[in-house]
């Protein structure tokens, strides 16, 4: 990540500038050191010479003298040359050393600023993406509680409908085995028709559940997805996302071709699939056609007389 990046990076820079002082310091004491055998070498040749000088003057060659004090002379300024040289080397190691030192905390500070910016997008990051989970979280709760109520009504009006078709069923008996009466016969007609427009009424009602249902089920989706994006735009990585079928919406998630089901397990769930999608096509198809609709309850009816 760019924290761990930026942490090597100023770790590397730390280790450079160590490494870069460390190198001027020791030729610091380098220099430190030939100054000091300079000067102990100038020492003791000043204090040779100056025991020469004094025992030249007692042996009183005058001549002699000024050779040799020419000499030392000479020898005395190529010494305070060397010195001067020396500590000229000396300043200049000093200011490579101050000189470092102050990139090193210059390397230091802007490093140190980096990070905390760093830090700081990373905190809100994290906050971004907390906040983005329990929004999804508190909409996938909202789906999946809206979802049971649904199948329970469903599964409420599924209970209805099949007792309605059972006391269509005993109706039919007793209209072929003939043991009601042309009056009683009529109010049968009557109970039929109006279980009939029952029907039809809870079959639109189970529809329009249906349709909620799937509506609902399309908006978690979309939401998933859309925690699937943000994730990617976080981490810095792409996931392709598949578009979502609009046949496989309108059938339960248990009843879903999956690659482990069987043959037979397969077959099952594609005949309910298009019964499933036979039926809802056929009630759409009655809602919009009217003439349609009362054609198909006079086939009915009549199919049961």
């Amino acid at each position: 990540t760019r924290y761990e990046k930026a942490e090597s990076d100023l770790a590397l820079l730390q280790s450079k500038s160590t490494a870069e002082v460390s190198d001027i310091n020791g030729r610091l004491s380098q220099a430190r050191h030939e100054l000091e055998i300079y000067r102990t070498r100038a020492q003791r040749t000043l204090s040779e010479k100056d025991k020469l000088i004094s025992e030249l003057r007692k042996l009183g060659s005058s001549g002699c003298i000024k050779s040799n004090y020419f000499i030392c002379r000479n020898e005395k300024g190529t010494l305070t040359e060397e010195c001067e040289d020396l500590r000229l080397k000396l300043e200049s190691a000093y200011d490579q050393v101050a000189d470092a030192e102050r990139r090193v905390d210059a390397i230091k500070e802007e490093a140190s600023k980096e990070l905390k910016t760093i830090q700081i997008k990373l905190t809100d990051e994290t906050a971004r993406r907390l906040a983005a989970e329990d929004h999804c979280n508190a909409h996938a709760e909202e789906l999946h509680a809206v979802r049971e109520e649904l199948s329970r009504q469903v599964g409420h009006l599924s209970e209805r409908v099949r007792a309605r078709e059972a006391e269509l069923s005993r109706l039919r008996g007793q209209i072929a085995m003939g043991q009601s009466s042309s009056h009683h016969h009529h109010g049968i007609h009557d109970r039929i028709t109006s279980l009939t427009s029952a029907l039809v009424t809870k079959q639109a009602s189970l529809e329009q559940v249906s349709k909620e249902r799937n509506e609902l089920r399309l908006e978690l989706d979309q939401t998933k997805n859309k925690f699937r994006e943000y994730m990617t735009q976080v981490q810095g990585r792409t996931i392709s996302v598949n578009d979502t079928d609009d046949a496989k919406l309108q059938v339960p998630s248990f009843l879903l071709e999956s690659p482990f089901d069987t043959s037979v397990t397969r077959r099952v769930k594609r005949a309910y699939s298009t019964l499933d999608a036979v039926s809802v096509r056929t009630g759409v198809f009655l809602r919009r056609y009217p003439l349609a609709r009362i054609f198909f309850l006079c086939y009915v009816v009549r199919f049961i007389l």
